[in-house]
């Protein structure tokens, strides 16, 4: 989903309680906050010698050890109120792909992709999931997309 998409989706859902769901069932606490907006410009090489580029904007949410229990979630308009502070002081790219990083001490710090937000009277629920890394040059190296765990991209195969 596109930071844009999202604005959008924020913008037409005004003062709702925000929830981010970051496993089937399991969401960031009540207590968590927008703490960081970045922008991230990735440039790499894959296996294959390919070179990529691209931004990705990335919302990192920390939860605040003071304020566990607190009852209340993040509202809609704060986010749109947290982007329009850094949009005014550095430009977004609302064309990028939107990251939300998200760990605490029962959760991996990671960067997820959003892969549902479920609306209702009340709420938001931003439903997250991670991608599965992968062969990024799989005709250069010859493999084919795995479709049981059995297959993967192996030393020999000469992209790894």
């Amino acid at each position: 989903m596109t930071l844009e998409t999202f604005v959008n989706i924020l913008t037409e859902n005004p003062n709702k309680s925000l929830l981010f769901e970051v496993a089937p069932q399991v969401y960031a606490g009540s207590h968590c906050h927008l703490t960081e907006i970045k922008t991230a410009k990735i440039s790499s090489v894959d296996c294959g010698g390919q070179k990529h580029e691209w931004i990705e904007t990335v919302f990192q949410l920390w939860e605040n050890p003071k304020e566990i229990g607190k009852a209340a979630y993040l509202k809609t308009d704060k986010i749109l109120e947290i982007v329009s502070k850094v949009n005014a002081v550095r430009a977004l790219h609302v064309e990028t792909t939107l990251k939300i990083e998200y760990g605490n001490a029962l959760f991996p710090t990671a960067q997820l992709d959003i892969r549902n937000v479920v609306e209702s009277d009340q709420q938001l629920i931003v439903q997250l999931h991670s991608e599965q890394t992968k062969c990024k040059a799989p005709d250069i190296c010859g493999v084919s997309e795995p479709t049981s765990n059995s297959q993967t991209c192996t030393p020999e195969s000469g992209c790894c």
